[in-house]
Parts: C-alpha cells; sequence; structure tokens
C-alpha cells in the first residue's frame, strides 16, 4: 500500500520553482532515500510530506486520503507523521 501518492506538485517561492514532481508513489513499510544536490527541493519535499509547508499546486495523498492543507487537519497530521 502507498504511504503517500503526490501529483503535479509544485513549490514556488517568489518567482523560484523549487519543486516540481510529475507523479510519485511511497510505499509504506520500507526504508527510502531522497538523494539530489543542494536547491533541489528536498528539505521543501520532506517538509510538504511531513505536512508542515502547504504545495503552491498539486495534491498530496495520504493512505489513500487526500490532504487539503487546512488549520484543522495540519494540526493533526503532523503528530501522526515523522519524517527525518
Amino acid at each position: 500500500m502507498n504511504v503517500y501518492t503526490i501529483s503535479d506538485l509544485t513549490k514556488v517561492f517568489g518567482e523560484r520553482t523549487v519543486l516540481d514532481i510529475p507523479e510519485l508513489e511511497i510505499e509504506g513499510e520500507r526504508i527510502h532515500a531522497l538523494l539530489g544536490p543542494n536547491g533541489a527541493g528536498k528539505t521543501t519535499l520532506l517538509n510538504m510530506l511531513g505536512f508542515l509547508e502547504p504545495p503552491t499546486k498539486g495534491q498530496i495523498r495520504y493512505r489513500n486520503q487526500p490532504v487539503p492543507f487546512s488549520e484543522a487537519i495540519l494540526q493533526i497530521l503532523p503528530k501522526e507523521v515523522v519524517v527525518v
């Protein structure tokens, strides 16, 4: 089962697009590594997967449920998810 399913995820700071992921699935009960050069968006992606930062555009599904980046949800999910 996929813990995360990401589609058309984009994060923009100012005029700079720091993250642009068309599609990504992350399975549960596995160890994953995130590699890339400085400025590639690794920390930004981790912040979004930990529900600490909303995307500019796109959708993150957590355990097959779409995540609305609303205040109520963002108070619950970060207590359930730990990303290091």
